[in-house]
């Protein structure tokens, strides 16, 4: 678990933003390390099964040490204004997004490699990403219970991961999106925090070239044609909740052993895509 924190303080967003901003992170991310309470960490796992249930313990402390530092070294140019904030729009869109979990096959199932697109009610699913925990068994102990799977297109035939992550959702609402990036789709990860947990987008330069436009966020994350018809769509699910005591109630009780998201397009745009990106290959890759 102490190389999850460490991982989780590394790549938080107030970290990150000190980060590009020249400021040197070593002694911030050691103070805040040191001043981790292995106690208040303790009430934010669950017994059963040994996981941290999704808390923002951690986030709170590096906001702390961070603002601390900021303070001490009176680095007042250094605000947090744009990916430093925390992405209000991104988390109304993504409240507006939760779906049921699709008719699809669990990450535990699944293989790496190359294969067939998903169509879905005449969409196609541009990317998808899911985590898939599966309990202790006393009665039947397996060497792995927790399986993560990550799908997309990638622009060439070449193994890799078809989910770069870029970590700052602000990014979608400027259109600035994975710019510069050779990808389809980027993926934000937020586990530990007050923003969105997983976020699936596109980079901003589609979005550009369908002559697609961001829906107001108040209906969820998705892009609009010229007729305001919807034709990108990102969704989330999560379900099957498990915790430590008869009724799962408490701290315990918010760990789900299904949660994922995809990003849909619309099967006439995908044809679109198609033209401008000819060499277009859908891609598993499963940890």
């Amino acid at each position: 678990m102490h190389d999850h924190i460490v991982n989780l303080v590394e790549r938080n967003r107030f970290i990150l933003f000190l980060k590009q901003n020249g400021v040197n992170i070593s002694k911030v991310i050691n103070d805040i390390l040191e001043d981790l309470d292995e106690d208040e960490l303790h009430r934010f796992s669950n017994q059963h099964h040994r996981m941290l249930s999704p808390n923002v313990y951690v986030e709170a402390l590096v906001f702390k040490h961070v603002n601390r530092l900021l303070y001490a070294n009176n680095c007042e140019p250094v605000k947090f204004s744009g990916n430093g904030r925390i992405d209000i729009k991104t988390m109304l869109a993504a409240s507006m997004s939760q779906i049921s979990r699709p008719d699809i096959a669990m990450p535990s199932s699944l293989s790496s490699g190359f294969k067939e697109h998903y169509v879905e009610d005449g969409f196609v699913v541009l990317s998808r990403f899911e985590r898939q925990f599966i309990p202790d068994d006393y009665a039947e102990k397996t060497e792995k219970n927790m399986f993560i799977s990550f799908e997309g297109f990638l622009p060439d035939y070449f193994d890799a991961n078809p989910l770069i992550e870029d970590p700052f959702t602000e990014d979608i609402w400027t259109n600035s999106y994975c710019l510069g990036e050779p990808i389809i789709q980027g993926f934000c990860t937020n586990f530990h925090s007050v923003n969105a947990q997983h976020v699936l987008w596109v980079n901003s330069k589609i979005l550009e070239i369908l002559n697609l436009k961001l829906d107001c966020y108040n209906n969820g994350l998705r892009a609009v044609g010229d007729q305001g018809d919807v034709v990108l769509e990102y969704r989330h699910w999560r379900g099957k909740l498990i915790g430590y005591g008869p009724y799962f109630v408490g701290m315990n009780a918010n760990i789900p052993t299904i949660e994922g998201c995809d990003l849909i397009l619309r099967e006439d745009y995908f044809t679109k895509l198609k033209l401008i990106i000819p060499n277009l290959f859908f891609y598993t890759y499963v940890m």
